[in-house]
C-alpha cells in the first residue's frame, strides 16, 4: 500500500502539469482559461447583475457582461457570444466598457469613490474598497481589473445600475 501511494504522490505533478486547465494558467488572477462562442436565442437580461442567459439546444449558458455590452443585445434575438472564461466564469469577450445601460444618463446614477482595494477577485469580475464609509463592492469585467491589486490606492467612477456599482474608469494612486 505504501507504494501505490508513494507512486500516485510522484506522479500527482506530472497529471497537473498535464492537465489543459494548468497549461492554459487557469489559477492566475485574471487569466482566461478558454474561448468560445455560444449560438443561440437570448432569453433573459439583468443590466444591474450583469448577467445575459442564452438558450441553445444543449440548454441555457449563463454570460457575466458590463451593462454597456448588454445593450447589443434584445430578449428573443438569435446571437452568437464570443466569450471568454476566468477560472470557470464567462464573460463576453472585449473587456468593459462601463455601465452604459439603456437611457444611459437617465438609468444610472453616477459617483466616484476612491481607498485602499481590499479585495479583486477578476473572475467574478469584483473589487472591494475599504473607506471612511466602509467597505464596498464595485463590477467591472476582468480584462479592466488586471492591474488593480489588494493594498493599492485606487480612484475610480461609476455609475450605479440597481443595487449595483460598475467601474466606468480606475485610477492607480489616486486624482
Amino acid at each position: 500500500m505504501t507504494r501505490k501511494w508513494l507512486a500516485a504522490l510522484a506522479a500527482g505533478p506530472l497529471l497537473f502539469l498535464a492537465h489543459p486547465a494548468a497549461a492554459q494558467g487557469l489559477g492566475g488572477f485574471g487569466e482566461r482559461s478558454e474561448t468560445g462562442t455560444i449560438h443561440g436565442i437570448v432569453e433573459h437580461l439583468s443590466y444591474p447583475r450583469g448577467l445575459l442567459s442564452i438558450s441553445t439546444s444543449r440548454g441555457v449558458f449563463m454570460i457575466h457582461a458590463t451593462p454597456d455590452q448588454l445593450t447589443d443585445y434584445r430578449l428573443g434575438d438569435r446571437v452568437d457570444v464570443d466569450y471568454d472564461d476566468y477560472a470557470g466564469v464567462r464573460w463576453i469577450s472585449g473587456g468593459g466598457g462601463g455601465a452604459g445601460g439603456p437611457g444611459e444618463g437617465t438609468y444610472a446614477v453616477s459617483g466616484t469613490a476612491s481607498g485602499v482595494v481590499s479585495r479583486v477577485d477578476a473572475a467574478r469580475g469584483t473589487v472591494t474598497l475599504g473607506g471612511a464609509a466602509g467597505r464596498r463592492l464595485y463590477h467591472a469585467h476582468p480584462d479592466d481589473l488586471q492591474d488593480v491589486v489588494p493594498g493599492q490606492f485606487v480612484s475610480l467612477d461609476f455609475e450605479r445600475i440597481g443595487n449595483a456599482r460598475w467601474i466606468e474608469d480606475v485610477e492607480q494612486g489616486g486624482r
